[in-house]
């Protein structure tokens, strides 16, 4: 396999273009992707060009109607140069997926992780950060964002016997990938590099201080991401990683790193839920009633199959604390977009009179 040396040499495949993006119209604009998302500006590559600095046009941060709308790290966009150095970006190509959360705050509104990536590992460490309810919310999410997720249980030196742990995720999903890693050892590393491809697009996401930078620079065979020591006191780490951006295998592939999360809400849908709940989504077709809450219904078989163990108090509670984070937000969202876009109507039409009176 070819090694690439500088991101000059990457094709438009290498950077992830496939022919859902070759289905698009490009309307004659030149494409890049983004590999950094900051402020005021973004970070493109080109095929076969490298880099430069991107700048929106007005147009398109007037259009917006939200922030998750604007260019995100791992899009595509259609752009135009502007010198040897900078380029402007015109539009955002559609998004093959997408995978965000639910932001923390009262707003709760939605932040975009990254986009356009086909496998998110979701990193735990086996220690204290160990939670199979925080890793349901990761898989719920990922499902619903369409990406296959993989597990990873990161720093098994620290354990010993994974038998345990491996026991708990059967119970979230029998044919859930998990991948056990130790940079101590070695372990793992080299299962995660056999599934990473090129021209595929990777993403690590996990809470502080569990390993995802030190796993990365393992990958990239350099210390390119910055790694701080965990506190032996409260086994919490510090953020490492402050922004998203993409990184280059030099066999090919592409990773993202993540800022450590402390919260994580959804923004599922309800496909999320059925694929991450599998085992609630198999019993409730034989529920009495077609839109039962599985709460208080009588000949409910989702309540019947707690009841009998068929599925554990904790993952039915997990179900309906997602079940309702995710219906309150699609609610919200629906409200929010609705007002957002009745104002953007507002300020076009009090444009096009200001046009029509000169």
């Amino acid at each position: 396999m070819k090694i690439f040396n500088t991101l000059e040499n990457y094709t438009k495949e290498q950077l992830g273009w496939n022919t859902f993006f070759q289905q698009q119209d490009t309307q004659g604009f030149q494409v890049g992707r983004v590999i950094a998302a900051h402020k005021h500006h973004y970070d493109i590559i080109l095929p076969e060009k490298g880099t430069f600095k991107g700048q929106l046009i007005g147009k398109l941060l007037f259009m917006a109607d939200t922030p998750s709308e604007l260019p995100k790290t791992g899009d595509w966009v259609l752009i135009s140069p502007m010198d040897e150095q900078e380029v402007l970006i015109h539009e955002v190509m559609e998004r093959e997926t997408m995978f965000s959360r639910r932001s923390a705050g009262a707003s709760g509104s939605e932040q975009v992780i990254c986009t356009n990536l086909q496998t998110l590992f979701i990193v735990q460490s086996l220690n204290e950060n160990f939670s199979p309810r925080r890793l349901e919310r990761y898989i719920t999410q990922a499902y619903s964002s369409q990406v296959k997720p993989v597990v990873i249980l990161h720093k098994a030196d620290l354990v010993a016997d994974i038998e345990p742990y491996l026991d708990q995720l059967k119970e979230i999903q029998q044919d859930l990938s998990i991948v056990v890693t130790s940079i101590v050892d070695g372990r793992g590393v080299k299962e995660i590099q056999s599934m990473i491809t090129e021209g595929m697009t990777f993403a690590f996401v996990g809470s502080s201080g569990v390993g995802k930078s030190s796993l990365i620079n393992s990958l990239l065979g350099s210390q390119q991401q910055v790694t701080q020591e965990v506190s032996h006191y409260d086994s919490k780490g510090k953020h490492t990683t402050v922004s998203r951006e993409l990184l280059f295998l030099p066999e090919g592939g592409i990773l993202v790193d993540t800022p450590g999360m402390r919260e994580f809400g959804v923004t599922a849908d309800e496909e999320g839920l059925q694929k991450s709940f599998y085992e609630v989504s198999e019993l409730a077709e034989h529920c009495r009633f077609k839109h039962c809450t599985h709460m208080h219904e009588p000949d409910c078989a989702v309540l019947q199959g707690v009841a009998e163990g068929k599925i554990s108090e904790d993952r039915y509670q997990s179900y309906l604390k997602l079940q309702r984070e995710a219906e309150h937000y699609q609610m919200s969202n629906h409200e929010k977009r609705k007002k957002q876009k009745q104002f953007g109507k507002m300020v076009k039409e009090v444009v096009k009179q200001k046009k029509n009176r000169r």
